[in-house]
């Protein structure tokens, strides 16, 4: 209520003065002048003032410098928010996330699944990503799966979703078949998770199966890097150490997430499928990003 009514005698006066970019490093004020509900998702964004009589005035999200003192992680969202309050100005601007894709395949039919994994082959590192109907391990499915060989590169098609039984069983053992023939190595980021998930759908026949569980860790055994883990490392500090794979890539990807991403049956096939692709190509981003730092700081 104060933002608002202090707003009603700011903005006036910075309409005098000829100002048609705003730079707001206060997330209530942010919310006021553009009706979001949310503020940090929306840093590297530009948006529309809402305020009635000054639609025509550009609202860019920043970050209070002062922020620095107590948590230096907030440097790269100062950053990001300045680069894009400079586009802004500079007449440049592109909307995070807009050129992602450089190759992105979506196949459904099994002939065309098979010839992508394959595919996979030839790459000595690939990222894996899974989206299911839930988060309990023996219940949770596997509603479709990526895989990506670069920041922008990569594969993502339905298993569980949108499929017939007949179908989802001829996947899944092509699944299981090419991660045990495959020379390199997975990378996930959280493959507590993943590979948990990947062991009991793929490997079990139920929950007390433990030649499957024996079977299906022995696959993964020394195949797979965690990017979470990487960036744990590389950000080590004694400041809130965000990790979830979003925030991280949010500079590369923008603000992609779902509200309803809890419940993916609500989800159209083909907008999860590129949502799973985008998460692959998002871990990519991350391992570019930190494990240099990693290894810099001889983590």
């Amino acid at each position: 209520k104060t933002a608002k009514e202090y707003l009603a005698n700011l903005l006036p006066v910075l309409d005098d003065l000829g100002v048609k970019y705003l730079y707001v490093a206060d997330a209530m004020y942010f919310k006021a002048l553009t009706n979001e509900r949310k503020a940090e998702p929306n840093l590297g964004y530009k948006f529309k003032c809402t305020v009635e009589g000054f639609e025509h005035m550009t609202v860019c999200l920043g970050v209070n410098y002062g922020s620095l003192l107590h948590n230096p992680n907030n440097l790269s969202k100062l950053t990001l928010s300045t680069d894009t309050f400079k586009s802004l100005l500079k007449g440049d601007y592109e909307e995070l996330g807009k050129h992602i894709f450089k190759d992105a395949r979506y196949p459904k039919a099994l002939p065309d699944i098979q010839d992508n994994l394959n595919h996979l082959h030839n790459f000595p590192m690939v990222s894996c990503d899974i989206e299911t109907f839930g988060l309990d391990p023996f219940t949770c499915g596997i509603a479709t799966i990526a895989f990506a060989w670069s920041q922008s590169e990569g594969v993502a098609f339905p298993v569980d979703y949108n499929t017939s039984k007949a179908v989802s069983v001829a996947t899944r053992r092509m699944i299981r078949e090419f991660i045990a023939s495959y020379k390199g190595k997975l990378m996930f980021h959280n493959a507590g998770f993943d590979v948990k998930v990947m062991v009991v759908q793929l490997w079990m026949n139920h929950p007390l199966d433990r030649h499957g569980m024996y079977d299906g860790l022995e696959v993964f055994d020394g195949k797979f890097e965690d990017t979470m883990a990487v960036a744990y490392v590389a950000t080590n500090n004694a400041t809130d150490n965000v990790l979830g794979l979003k925030p991280l890539s949010h500079a590369y990807a923008g603000n992609y997430g779902m509200d309803d991403i809890n419940d993916v049956t609500k989800i159209a096939i083909d907008d999860l499928l590129q949502y799973n692709l985008v998460d692959a190509l998002c871990t990519w981003y991350v391992n570019d990003t930190y494990r240099p730092v990693m290894i810099a700081d001889q983590q």
